[in-house]
């Protein structure tokens, strides 16, 4: 009796044995089948296995717009790693997600840079779902930059990424100088034009360079392109054809009816022959013969700018004073004038004035 009363408990021992082993084989297969049911480890494994390779591999779209004229590939591919410093986490759209579809915004720090889907693909163990990325999006045009101009001389040489940029990136030719607004007729003057750009990532940072090549970005470029240029020895032959240019104009200016057509001649004799200047003054003698100063002296020139603009044309600007002896007295006056002054039959004269 008592060797069938052990014998029992053991095999009812080994029974219950049995049975737990398969309850508990069953209870860790259906917890492991759950585990694997819940989406927080797709999204997991998702974003462990996200790098900024694949973010740019993603990015095609926006990286295929650019011009490739004025950012190199390599070039916008680095801004894209620049911004992807930080940490890739992801945050949940509630708004966007369903009891079957989960919808999560990429972030790298606290910027969104695209989102994905986890949705429920089939039925595991248990009747248990499967959930799997179906649906990945990388938005990053806020790397994007804006479209930006720079106006220059039109013989400046505008560079971006140590290239040239192309003549199509010029949205505006001939923009004529304020220092030159009075000779708006005159032809081959030096002019400005605009240089705009789009199409690119990050920041854009210009170059320029002058006649000579030399880098003078972020410079005043008027005073780069019309500084006073002209040699010594020219500057101080201007200068004497100037100061008798402009006593020959006060006097005309400050004549009588008796003296104005003595004093046009002198002057014509420093002008341009040809030139619509002496038919503008002539134009003037009427005007003239009511002319009430006795005697109009110069009394001080200064020299603004002697610039050369081509090989036989200079851009001047001078101001200068005069006393002017009238009925009232002697009364002195303050006078600005631009000139185009160039070379003919051996000599220089004037081919366009304007006061100011």
């Amino acid at each position: 009796m008592k060797n069938k009363f052990v014998r029992g408990m053991l095999i009812y021992a080994l029974v219950i044995l049995t049975l737990g082993g398969i309850g508990l084989a069953v209870l860790w297969n259906y917890l492991q089948a759950y585990e694997d049911s819940r989406s927080l480890y797709v999204v997991s494994d998702f974003m462990d296995s996200l790098t900024v390779e694949k973010v740019i591999a993603g990015s095609e779209d926006l990286l295929s717009g650019l011009d490739l004229d004025i950012q190199s590939r390599a070039s916008a591919e680095q801004v894209i790693r620049d911004a992807c410093q930080e940490d890739f986490r992801a945050v949940k759209d509630p708004a966007a997600s369903t009891e079957n579809t989960l919808r999560y915004r990429i972030c790298c720090g606290r910027q969104p840079i695209g989102s994905f889907t986890v949705m429920i693909t089939d039925r595991g163990r248990f009747g248990l779902p499967h959930w799997s990325v179906t649906k990945t999006e990388f938005d990053l045009s806020y790397l994007r930059g804006q479209s930006v101009s720079l106006t220059v001389d039109a013989r400046a040489e505008v560079r971006l990424e140590g290239k040239q940029l192309p003549e199509r990136c010029r949205t505006a030719t001939d923009i004529p100088y304020d220092l030159f607004a009075q000779f708006a007729d005159v032809e081959g003057l030096p002019t400005q034009v605009t240089y705009t750009v789009e199409n690119y990532l990050g920041t854009i940072q210009w170059q320029v360079l002058d006649q000579d090549g030399q880098d003078v970005t972020g410079q005043d470029y008027e005073a780069v392109f019309l500084k006073d240029n002209c040699p010594e020895k020219e500057a101080e032959h201007l200068k004497q054809t100037l100061e008798t240019f402009v006593k020959r104009y006060i006097a005309f200016s400050g004549s009588t009816k008796s003296s104005a057509r003595g004093n046009l001649a002198n002057l014509r004799q420093m002008i341009v022959s040809g030139s619509p200047l002496y038919t503008r003054l002539a134009s003037a003698l009427d005007g003239l013969n009511f002319g009430q100063s006795i005697r109009d002296q110069l009394t001080e020139l200064q020299y603004n700018h002697l610039i050369q603009l081509t090989e036989d044309l200079y851009f001047c600007d001078v101001t200068y004073l005069v006393d002017t002896t009238g009925k009232k007295g002697v009364v002195q006056t303050t006078n600005n004038m631009r000139l185009l002054v160039t070379t003919q039959d051996g000599g220089w004269k004037v081919q366009e004035l304007s006061s100011y």
